[in-house]
C-alpha cells in the first residue's frame, strides 16, 4: 500500500539527525519505515507536480505502522532557514507530526560554518556569522512557532541536542513516546553516532582551495565546470585537505585553530530574546541550557570549529 508520511523530521543537521536516521530508525525497524522522499518538499519542481507524484516517488510495500520523512534540508541550507516548507508539508500531509532538532547557536554556528566551507565557501567565521544573523537563520523560535501554528503544539516535538548528550536514554524515550512505539517493544539502542573529526587546519586549506576553484555557496552555481563534475572535484580536494592536515605537526594544527569567541557577543545579542520565547513555547527552562539568553550568559564553545558531535 502506497502511503504518505505520518511524521516529518525536518532537521537541523548537527543536532542528532544521524543518530535518528542510522540508529533509532533501524533499531525499531518493525515499527518505523523511512520513506526517503523528503526532497519532494524542498525542490520546487518536484513539489509542483503534486501529491500523486509524491506518493509515486516511493511505491515500495510498507508493513511498518510508522512512516517517517527525515531530511535535514527541510529546515534550510547553511545560510537560510526555510519556514515555508511547513506549508508544503501541511498541504500534502495535513495530519502529520513534526520532529525538529535544535542546538545552541553557540555550537551549531561553528559546526555549520564547517559545512559551509566544505560546500565551497571561502569566507571567514566572523563573516559567516554576520551573514547568518542577517538572514535570521537559527532563529529557532520562528521555525518552531511556524510548525506549532500549522500543526498544533501537541504535534510538534522539539528535540534538543544537549538532551541527547546529557541523557541519551531519556532522549530515546521522548522520541518513542512521540512516535508511539509500544512500551513493550522498546529496547536499548546503541550509543551516539559521531561523525569523523576534522581539524581547523583542514578548514583553512579548504578555504584556500575554494578561493582557487571559485566559491560555490548554497543557491549559487559556478559556471566554470559542469555542476556534477565540479562537486566531485571539490569532494576529492576536501578529502586531500583532511589528509594533509592530519599529517601536519601538532604545533601547526594548534596555530591554525579558529577562534570563535569574538563572535559570541553578537550571537547572544541576535538570539537571546528569541531563545527565551522559544523555551517558553516548548515548556523548558532556558537557564538549564547553554543557549544565548540563558542567565549564565555567553558560553565559550572551547572546541574546534567543526566540533565532533552526535549529528
Amino acid at each position: 500500500m502506497v502511503a504518505a508520511a505520518h511524521f516529518f523530521h525536518v532537521g537541523y543537521q548537527r543536532t542528532g539527525s544521524t543518530y535518528l536516521q542510522q540508529v533509532m530508525f533501524p533499531a525499531y525497524g518493525d515499527f518505523i519505515h523511512h520513506r526517503g522522499t523528503g526532497h519532494f518538499f524542498i525542490e520546487a519542481d518536484e513539489f509542483a507536480r503534486g501529491p500523486e507524484h509524491y506518493l509515486a516517488m516511493n511505491t515500495a510495500p510498507v508493513a511498518a505502522p510508522i512512516i517517517i520523512e527525515s531530511q535535514n534540508g527541510m529546515s534550510g541550507d547553511t545560510l537560510c532557514d526555510r519556514p515555508e516548507i511547513a506549508e508544503r508539508i501541511k498541504s500534502i500531509c495535513p495530519g502529520a507530526k513534526i520532529l525538529l532538532g535544535i542546538r545552541s547557536q553557540f555550537t551549531i554556528l561553528p559546526s555549520f560554518y564547517y559545512l559551509h566551507v566544505k560546500g565551497g565557501a571561502k569566507c571567514g567565521y566572523g563573516d559567516y556569522v554576520e551573514m547568518v544573523i542577517a538572514r535570521r537563520k537559527f532563529d529557532f523560535h520562528r521555525l518552531v512557532r511556524t510548525y506549532t501554528e500549522l500543526f498544533g503544539a501537541d504535534s510538534v516535538l522539539v528535540m534538543l541536542h544537549e538532551d541527547l548528550r546529557r541523557d541519551r536514554l531519556a532522549y530515546v524515550e521522548r522520541f518513542c513516546d512521540f512516535v508511539e512505539i509500544p512500551a513493550s517493544a522498546r529496547h536499548a539502542v546503541r550509543n551516539e553516532v559521531r561523525k569523523a573529526r576534522s581539524s581547523d587546519l583542514a578548514i583553512r586549506i579548504m578555504r584556500t582551495t575554494n578561493t582557487v576553484m571559485g566559491e560555490s555557496s548554497p543557491g549559487q552555481s559556478s559556471g566554470a565546470a559542469p555542476r556534477g563534475r565540479r562537486q566531485r572535484l571539490r569532494r576529492r580536494l576536501n578529502g586531500y585537505a583532511g589528509a594533509l592536515a592530519g599529517l601536519a605537526p601538532k604545533g601547526l594544527q594548534a596555530a591554525s585553530r579558529i577562534d570563535t569567541a569574538p563572535e559570541e557577543p553578537a550571537i547572544k545579542a541576535a538570539y537571546g530574546e528569541s531563545n527565551k520565547a522559544l523555551f517558553r513555547l516548548i515548556g523548558k527552562e532556558i537557564d538549564d541550557y547553554p543557549y544565548p539568553g540563558a542567565a549564565r550568559g555567553a558560553v565559550a564553545t572551547d572546541s574546534p570549529i567543526h566540533e565532533a558531535a552526535a549529528v
